[in-house]
């Protein structure tokens, strides 16, 4: 096929125009070359950007709980203790968790639910799905 196109390419172009696309294919080819070897695979990962549930865990101090003890966790830390890099949302049947481009699920138990009382005395904000890690009231630890 690449003898095809070359022969195609010699009966319309003129000689310098030859050079030229010579040039081009091996330029493109060089740069085919460099961008797979830059891009080296990460082992945790998948291939949409999650990682591994119980990786994820571990890294943040989380491993071997379950939703309730995670939210129980976090929702007792003060302020000051919050980790800032991540994001813990209670959702209405699930926890989901994010730090960075990762992201993990936690089922939450098909007999519970998650009731959050906001400590707000003069103000407040429409509060869809409750964050454990970034939410603030007018009361924070008190």
């Amino acid at each position: 096929m690449a003898s095809t196109l070359r022969r195609c390419l010699l009966t319309v172009l003129p000689r310098s125009k030859e050079i030229d696309v010579k040039r081009a294919a091996i330029a493109a080819a060089a740069l085919a070359l460099a961008l797979t070897g830059c891009s080296a695979a990460d082992p945790e990962p998948t291939a949409d950007g999650t990682v591994s549930q119980d990786t994820f865990l571990t890294t943040h101090g989380l491993a071997a709980m379950d939703a309730v003890e995670i939210i129980d966790h976090l929702d007792r830390q003060k302020v000051a203790e919050r980790p800032t890099d991540l994001i813990a949302s209670v959702r209405a049947d699930e926890l989901l968790l994010s730090s960075d481009d990762q992201e993990v699920v936690v089922d939450l138990p098909d007999n519970q639910t998650y009731v959050s009382i906001a400590p707000y005395l003069t103000s407040t904000h429409d509060c869809f799905y409750h964050s454990l890690t970034t939410c603030l009231g007018e009361l924070d630890n008190e």
